[in-house]
């Protein structure tokens, strides 16, 4: 590895046995996850650095004992592939396509972290690969908002995960007998589902919870949060809402399993009320300007919030100049798009292209060439083409057309693509 290709190797602290196996197996995974750009070729080796594919060479041959002095510039001259017999075998055999092998930036050769799109190694994608991963909790997202206060967070947190100590849970790792019925129905078995959703206690107040709302309540929380409508600051009422009322109802529960203390509706009520008020000081969202939302806002006491004023914007379409050519697009594959667009303008022998966009981030990363790395070299290729590209945003409504085909694209299988040559039919 060369000093074009120095990572941030003090950032990352990892425990490894005396005979150093963590550091190599750390540095295979950084190795395997490096790619170069190619440049002039001469820092890159032909058969043990990742150039065309994304495994070297020598690894697709699964041969280690092919010439480590050989470079890639060895089979190059002036930016043009000149392949020598022995080594254009070699790379046939490997499966590599000889009439599609990248096109040579200029300068030198550049390396790029290929698990970041900007290239650039960064420390929480080095850990990504090397940390142990989990399933996603369903809902975890939404427990951890800036919205819901820390602690509210960490006992919902331990809900999902069912580290609760219910008694059904408590017999069955430590082998003793308990109360079977629950603390606050006294008639069902004792569960975490039980305590929080099905307990006669629970269904009352999760029916007032939703009364208050107009929402039918779900135990599931992702499914009883996109059920929610209205403004922004509604929806997150009615999940800190939700939350408060889990939490307190496992209160409730320990407070008649250890203290002895039985459920009082009144004072559940209440306390829910003033903790729900207390915690809405951290949201922040707009509520919109109706009687809805006052009404809601008044009953748990929450200070009103200010309403989202919609501003129209003139949005018009323009042709291009008189040389150019011009390129709509839209969609989620935008910077694809304009690539193919390029690609077969420059057939027609077109040197002057405007690109029109609805996606500012589009228009900007074009605009300044700042491209995920696997878009670099075909980009700078295809631009070199041009005598000027020219870079355009525009709004949805003005970009109709290309708006219309993106969404008829959508409807395609993968891998299938439609073009016209002239006026669509549609």
């Amino acid at each position: 590895m060369t000093a074009s290709a120095q990572f941030q190797w003090s950032k990352v602290q990892i425990q490894v046995d005396p005979q150093g196996q963590g550091v190599r197996s750390v540095y295979q995974i950084v190795e395997k996850n490096i790619k170069v750009l190619l440049g002039d070729g001469r820092n890159t080796s032909l058969y043990y650095d990742i150039w065309c594919t994304d495994v070297s060479i020598a690894e697709i041959l699964n041969d280690q004992t092919l010439d480590t002095a050989v470079r890639v510039s060895d089979v190059m001259i002036e930016g043009i592939w000149v392949i020598p017999d022995a080594h254009l075998q070699r790379m046939i055999d490997a499966g590599l396509e000889i009439d599609n092998l990248p096109r040579p930036l200029r300068g030198e050769d550049l390396w790029v972290w290929m698990p970041e799109f900007s290239g650039e190694f960064s420390v929480r994608s080095a850990v990504s690969l090397i940390r142990k991963k989990y399933p996603n909790m369903d809902g975890a997202s939404l427990i951890w908002r800036k919205e819901i206060h820390p602690v509210l967070a960490a006992h919902n947190w331990k809900f999902m995960c069912g580290a609760c100590a219910t008694s059904d849970l408590i017999k069955g790792r430590f082998k003793i007998q308990l109360a079977k019925k629950c603390c606050l129905c006294d008639t069902d078995e004792e569960t975490l589902d039980h305590v929080l959703f099905n307990c006669s206690f629970a269904a009352r107040a999760r029916n007032w919870i939703s009364g208050v709302f107009g929402i039918n309540a779900n135990s599931n929380l992702i499914i009883s949060y996109k059920a929610a409508k209205g403004s922004p600051m509604v929806r997150d009422l009615w999940l800190l809402a939700k939350l408060v009322l889990k939490s307190e109802l496992w209160a409730v529960r320990n407070k008649r399993f250890f203290e002895q203390k039985k459920p009082n509706w009144s004072i559940f009520y209440k306390r829910v009320l003033k903790i729900i008020q207390d915690y809405s000081v951290r949201l922040h969202g707009h509520m919109n300007n109706s009687d809805e939302d006052v009404v809601i806002l008044d009953y748990f006491r929450v200070r009103h919030r200010s309403i989202k004023q919609l501003h129209p914007i003139e949005c018009f379409w323009q042709p291009p100049n008189e040389d150019e050519i011009l390129l709509c697009c839209d969609g989620a594959q935008e910077l694809y798009g304009v690539i193919i667009g390029l690609e077969w303008a420059t057939r027609w022998g077109i040197r002057k292209a405007c690109i029109r966009s609805d996606s500012y981030s589009v228009v900007e990363a074009l605009r300044n060439s700042n491209l995920p790395w696997f878009a670099r070299q075909i980009w700078l290729a295809i631009v070199g083409n041009y005598e000027a590209v020219r870079f355009v945003h525009t709004y949805r409504e003005a970009n109709f057309v290309a708006d219309n085909m993106a969404k008829k694209g959508c409807l395609l299988d993968n891998g299938v693509g439609i073009h016209y040559e002239g006026r669509p039919i549609f």
